[in-house]
């Protein structure tokens, strides 16, 4: 049997988990806080008395002899077991369920990952990371036959060594003893394990798509809908309903494959308005695998997050068949994906990428500014709130000042905002030259423009009615993001050492900054409902030096005792995109007090 206290200790590396189900790592805690651990398939044989170590040569020559598409649809059966679960997957509950599907709970094997997570209590047998891997394998290297049930399942064997072998593979020749190493490992783990909440990113994207943009301009509004439509052949209402109910088709683990012709005949959606989904977001084996050549011939090789499945997380099984490879990158294709798909419309008219996504910048901010100011409201004790305001000598020096300024006694809260995602090669190979990019334009940029409002705030050449620069004794800078912004313990030693050497937010009245992002600030305002100050949450997060260099996500979880509240504004705006794809799909005429409802009675469930 293992010796699961000695695997535990050799592999911190593994996995990440939130800081209320952290191990105890011993001698290492003080270098890799907050990080769990998986099992190895050389651990396995070693419990199982078979001691062997596997190579991807001998990955590739099993799946050669497997049908690629029986691979798939059960490599998304696993996911969609993990990602449905009620709460992390890492779960030994979670896990249990998918280790009696893949060689059962009475086996021999199944018996020693039943005592791996019973006996260590946080061995994660089944990952995103290795499903993603594998998954990479199986398009480059397994056959094209059609499927076979694993060639009856005689072959079934070779194909459940492969899901445990190729956890040899995740890790192999990691270093992490210089900052550099560990730095692109910890950007590479954040990208393949980050995963935002569903109904804030529905219903982030709903608000900003479908109801700020349109009131604001509709003229960029019906530019961004004729070229997604051009580029697509869909709009971006039918985008996001098909979206919807393919993401609640493997959701709800109906089956490992879809046919989107019998799913949809009992809906009022044409062939003509779900057809374009799957071209986009599909690909079948041959072109899977030409995409991850093509992504591995530019960015280098990895075993961690993979561009092509981001692009095409569905797996075109059989001509009109689809399984999903991973409904992760599937969620986030049906919302941070418009943003993209966006970018690709202007690159393919030879004109810039940010054409028509700069189009979100300013609909991001004001939804950061009434999200703040909403929460601000609901704590019972508000503050001035203050957003852009003028300041200058003269009309041509006027500047503006930070996006928002929360005006809270003796300690400010300058806030500024700033949209896109992160370099592909940042998330998924840790390239270190992309990230010094993505840190130069997401934060640094914003940093200046902190540094600039804040110290004119100071002496006195920005006057904000109601916040006296003369009581302030320490000022909160904080930037908001679009989309996730990776944090951890070399990565924020980096950020810091930047700011300090180009001398940004320096000073004893500054206090740290603060990065966060949309789907946290959602849960900010669940928190100011209970009566918290944004000022609370920031000051709490970063005063703390075991949760300061960390993800805010997971100081909101703990802070919460496990969960994080949900804001209701944004609960309506996700119950506003329910109530629009039950129409739309059903001609069901449900209204936003309905699905808040049937909300609150799944959360009592």
């Amino acid at each position: 049997m293992l010796d699961f206290g000695e695997f535990r200790r050799r592999h911190d590396l593994g996995l990440y988990l939130p800081p209320t189900v952290a191990v105890d790592h011993q001698e290492q805690a003080a270098q890799l806080r907050n990080i769990g651990v998986y099992l190895t398939y050389s651990e396995l044989t070693a419990a199982l008395g078979r001691p062997h170590t596997m190579t991807q040569e001998e990955i590739a020559s099993r799946l050669a002899g497997l049908s690629a598409a029986d691979c798939m649809a059960h490599l998304g059966f696993i996911a969609s077991t993990l990602h449905s679960s009620d709460g992390p997957y890492f779960r030994s509950e979670v896990q249990r369920e998918v280790i009696g599907h893949v060689v059962g709970t009475d086996s021999e094997v199944g018996q020693v990952l039943l005592a791996a997570i019973e006996e260590a209590g946080q061995a994660t047998i089944f990952c995103e990371q290795q499903l993603i891997h594998l998954a990479r394998l199986v398009a480059l290297h397994a056959d094209d036959r059609e499927p076979d049930d694993f060639g009856n399942q005689a072959l079934y064997e070779d194909w459940a060594t492969c899901i445990f072998g190729v956890t040899d593979l995740l890790d192999l020749g990691l270093v992490v003893e210089s900052p550099e190493e560990r730095l692109s490992w910890e950007l590479r783990q954040c990208g393949v394990n980050h995963h935002d909440d569903r109904l804030p990113s529905i219903g982030l994207h709903h608000e900003i798509y479908r109801v700020i943009l349109p009131q604001e301009s509709r003229e960029a509004a019906a530019r961004i809908e004729s070229a997604f439509r051009s580029h697509t052949g869909m709009s971006l209402a039918d985008y996001f309903v098909v979206g919807a109910a393919v993401q609640a088709r493997f959701g709800n683990n109906a089956g490992a494959v879809l046919d989107p012709a019998e799913y949809f005949r009992s809906t009022l959606l044409e062939p003509e308005v779900w057809a374009p989904f799957f071209e986009i977001l599909a690909r079948d084996r041959s072109g899977l695998k030409a995409e991850l050549e093509k992504e591995e011939e530019r960015y280098g090789s990895t075993t961690y997050g993979s561009l092509s499945i981001e692009r095409f997380p569905l797996f075109e099984a059989q001509p009109g068949m689809y399984c999903v490879i991973s409904p992760w990158a599937l969620g986030r294709r049906v919302t941070e994906g418009v943003f993209h798909l966006l970018a690709e419309a202007a690159e393919a008219e030879g004109s810039n990428r940010s054409l028509y996504t700069g189009e979100f910048g300013i609909p991001f901010q004001h939804s950061v500014e009434r999200t703040l100011r909403r929460g601000n409201a609901a704590t019972g004790s508000p503050v001035p709130v203050a957003a852009d305001v003028p300041y200058g000598t003269s009309r041509s020096a006027m500047r503006r000042s930070s996006d928002v300024i929360l005006g809270y006694e003796r300690f400010p809260v300058f806030v500024e905002v700033v949209s896109g995602p992160l370099r592909v090669g940042t998330l998924t190979r840790g390239d270190l030259e992309d990230f010094e990019a993505d840190v130069g334009r997401l934060v640094i940029d914003k940093a200046e423009q902190l540094d600039t409002s804040i110290g004119a705030f100071l002496d006195g050449r920005l006057v904000i009615d109601e916040i006296d620069p003369a009581t302030a004794t320490r000022i909160w800078p904080v930037i908001v993001t679009s989309h996730a912004f990776p944090l951890r313990d070399e990565i924020d030693r980096v950020i810091t050492k930047r700011l300090t050497m180009d001398g940004y937010l320096q000073g004893e009245k500054i206090a740290p900054l603060a990065i966060l992002s949309a789907e946290e600030l959602f849960f900010c305002e669940g928190f100011m409902e209970r009566g918290e100050s944004f000022l609370a949450l920031i000051s709490g997060w970063k005063s703390d030096p075991a949760s300061a260099p960390h993800s805010f996500k997971n100081y909101l979880i703990e802070h919460g005792g496990g969960r994080a509240p949900g804001a209701a504004h944004f609960e309506v705006r996700f119950a506003e995109a329910a109530a629009e794809q039950a129409k739309r799909i059903f001609g069901r005429d449900e209204s936003v007090k309905e699905v808040l409802a049937q909300l609150e009675e799944g959360e009592r469930s």
